[in-house]
């Protein structure tokens, strides 16, 4: 989504795996950039206003992209949410393939060991699934 976006201040960091970012305190939040030309001409804004590409994934947003100084041209037409109209869908959650593995781990477990036999290999339900689900979903919000 293309955007004006007042950049009030940024920090240089670094992630876990040492690649340099910029963290950008903007008129919409902190939001991150990686792209290293984008991050350099943004610092120029400081105190101004700058239009730029944001990409939304999941709770975070970071700028793609710095197109310049802002103009009310540049902006992408967006037609405001009206109350009591539902949102657009949320991006998916990033880690749902980690949940799902846990998932299946913990179904393969209670299938191991506690599912009964017929002809000598076990009788599975969904009653499992929705177990091992469930105990995920426990774990999850324990640790939020």
């Amino acid at each position: 989504m293309k955007k004006n976006l007042e950049i009030l201040d940024f920090e240089d960091k670094k992630t876990n795996a040492g690649k340099r970012y910029v963290r950008f305190k903007t008129s919409d939040g902190w939001m991150s950039c990686f792209d290293v030309a984008s991050c350099e001409a943004l610092k120029k804004f400081e105190g101004g206003t700058a239009s730029v590409e944001i990409v939304e994934s999941g709770e975070f947003k970071n700028i793609k992209k710095c197109y310049g100084e802002s103009s009310d041209e540049d902006l992408e037409d967006v037609v405001p949410e009206k109350p009591g109209e539902p949102s657009a869908p949320k991006a998916p959650n990033r880690n749902t393939t980690m949940y799902v593995s846990y998932a299946k781990d913990i179904f393969c477990a209670i299938v191991d060991k506690d599912m009964p036999q017929q002809d000598g290999k076990p009788y599975i339900t969904t009653e499992a699934m929705e177990q091992a689900i469930a105990l995920v979903k426990q774990a999850k919000e324990s640790f939020e």
